[in-house]
């Protein structure tokens, strides 16, 4: 029910950023056109929308694995709660196949989880991550195993999610 209405709250919050730049894109097509080379094709307001919803061929692509195993760890209550409201859940959501998990599920640290990590030599590919205001190296939590490993987390600012982010692994 949770996950339900962060969902519908991104939804009516991209409307509604939509919904304030349709103006802006109006003006925008009309400059364009009035300076433009009359040979060329004119431009469309729907050219300048950033928050118009898009088909989705042109969604971003979060793999299959990453977004059934973000479920799993949620349906386990493995999920910690800071990292929730921050995740792309719709788009987590539109990914899912209820098929294949990540082995590993879930690396967790205070203010990091790393969903479905692979290992790539001494680096690390998580299909998603997220981070929370922190930076250096950082130990992480296998949910399932216990095993503990140290990654290096690079600078950041605020709370975000990635896709395919590499980090280092230190022994």
């Amino acid at each position: 029910m949770i996950i339900q209405a962060l969902q519908h709250g991104a939804r009516l919050q991209h409307e509604e950023l939509h919904l304030h730049e349709l103006g802006i894109a109006t003006l925008t097509s009309c400059f364009v056109n009035a300076n433009r080379d009359p040979k060329s094709p004119g431009a469309k307001p729907s050219d300048f929308y950033y928050f118009q919803t898009r088909s989705d061929e042109e969604r971003i692509a979060i793999s299959t694995i990453a977004c059934d195993t973000f479920f799993s760890l949620v349906k386990e209550g493995k999920m910690p709660g800071w990292a929730v409201p921050v995740l792309p859940i719709d788009k987590l959501e539109a990914g899912r196949k209820r098929g294949e998990i990540g082995k590993p599920r879930a690396w967790i640290g205070e203010g990091v989880i790393l969903i479905a990590p692979q290992f790539n030599g001494c680096m690390v590919t998580a299909a998603l991550a997220v981070t929370e205001s922190v930076e250096g190296a950082i130990a992480l939590r296998d949910v399932d195993s216990e095993t503990t490993f140290t990654v290096v987390v690079p600078p950041n600012h605020e709370h975000c999610w990635m896709l395919d982010a590499e980090f280092l692994v230190q022994e």
